[in-house]
């Protein structure tokens, strides 16, 4: 019982880390709003570090919750904002939790392609949403561009962050008391 209380604790923590930080992005002028939709991205190191030291259960839903609350916070449930960031962030998550697996690949390069993925994810979204695929070949070339940039940074800080609490033992304990939890299910 102790494990799955740890559990939800270390769940708990790591959403209201990515809400703040989704909160925060929003506060960041990113290239002074030139291209509309591109952030930094702050909040996937939260997901990404869900994904390397929870599970792909936990990370997809932590992924929900901060589309979800951001939502609920900044543009209402279900508005065209909540679902092409939905859209974005369910083709991202899957695409780190396949690429994780992959032998070799570095946290920084399933950031990346994270990143990618959740621009093409919104641009699909939104272009589904609007009725016209003319974003496909006008938008998202040029979002690639800044979804690389933005890929390298969150990656960069998620290995960081990671590496760091690995020395601290901090992601040992977090392993043992998701096995423990898993196995009192």
């Amino acid at each position: 019982m102790r494990s799955r209380t740890v559990k939800i604790a270390y769940f708990g923590l790591l959403t209201a880390m990515a809400i703040v930080l989704g909160y925060v992005e929003r506060m960041i002028p990113m290239l002074d709003g030139s291209i509309p939709g591109v952030k930094l991205g702050l909040s996937n190191v939260v997901i990404l570090f869900a994904l390397y030291v929870m599970d792909d259960k936990s990370a997809f839903l932590l992924m929900l919750l901060k589309v979800f609350l951001l939502a609920l916070m900044f543009s209402g449930l279900f508005s065209t904002t909540m679902m092409v960031s939905l859209g974005g962030g369910f083709l991202s998550f899957v695409v780190m939790a396949i690429m994780k697996r992959v032998p070799g690949t570095t946290v920084i390069a399933v950031s990346i392609l994270g990143a990618v993925a959740h621009n093409i994810g919104q641009t699909l979204t939104a272009s589904a949403i609007l009725g016209t695929y003319q974003l496909l070949y006008t938008y998202l070339p040029a979002i690639l561009v800044t979804a690389v940039v933005t890929g390298v940074l969150t990656g960069m800080v998620a290995q960081r962050v990671i590496v760091s609490l690995e020395r601290t033992g901090v992601v040992k304990s977090i392993k043992k008391d998701n096995i423990r939890a898993e196995q009192t299910l």
